[in-house]
C-alpha cells in the first residue's frame, strides 16, 4: 500500500502503529517494521547473494549501512526543520545536521573501496542515501566534493531495482 506516514492512515496505522514507512505486512499474524529488518527479511527468502553476509564481513557492511542510514535520518532531519514556520526553525539545529551529512559522506566515500563487488544492505542503504540526498538536498554540492561517490552513484542508480523506485518529482 502506498500512503503518505505524515496522514496517519487507517490502514498503515493497523499495520504499524507508528505510522511509518516501509512497513511489509507478510501476512495477518506478522508485519514488519524499519528498513533493514525488512531487508534481513527478503534476504531470508532465497539461497543467492546475501545481502547481510557473515562473519567479520557483516560488521563491515553494517557499519556502512548503519553511516548511510545516518546520512538519511540528517538528511530527514534537514528537511523537516525547513517545513517548520519561518522563526521557529533551529539554525544550530540544521548545522549540526547538515554537518552530520558532510561527516557521513567523507567516511562513506573513504570507505567506498571496501564494498564487496556482490551487492549487501550496504549498497541498497547507500544508495538510499544519496537519492534521498539528491531529493531533499539538491543545494548540497556532493559531487564535486565526494567524486569517488557520484561516480559509484552514477552507476548504481542506473540499475533496474533503483530506476523502478525512483521518486517522482
Amino acid at each position: 500500500v502506498f500512503t503518505n506516514p505524515f496522514d496517519s492512515s487507517p490502514e498503515l496505522v493497523a499495520a504499524n502503529p507508528l505510522s511509518k514507512v516501509p512497513t511489509l505486512v507478510v501476512d495477518e499474524s506478522l508485519t514488519l517494521v524499519d528498513s533493514s529488518i525488512i531487508c534481513a527479511y527478503l534476504d531470508e527468502l532465497h539461497d543467492e547473494i546475501r545481502f547481510f553476509p557473515t562473519g567479520a564481513a557483516r560488521w563491515r557492511v553494517l557499519r556502512t549501512a548503519g553511516i548511510a542510514e545516518g546520512v538519511i535520518d540528517a538528511t530527514l532531519a534537514l528537511r523537516l526543520e525547513s517545513l517548520r514556520p519561518e522563526g521557529t526553525r533551529s539554525a544550530a539545529g540544521s548545522e549540526r545536521q547538515l554537518a552530520a551529512v558532510r561527516r557521513g559522506l567523507g567516511v562513506l566515500e573513504a570507505e567506498l573501496p571496501e564494498l564487496r563487488a556482490e551487492p549487501t544492505i550496504a549498497h541498497v542503504t547507500l544508495g538510499c542515501a544519496l537519492a534521498y540526498l539528491d531529493l531533499r538536498l539538491a543545494s548540497e554540492p556532493w559531487r564535486g566534493i565526494h567524486p569517488q561517490l557520484a561516480r559509484w552513484y552514477e552507476a548504481w542508480s542506473s540499475r533496474p531495482s533503483m530506476v523502478a523506485t525512483v521518486h517522482p518529482t
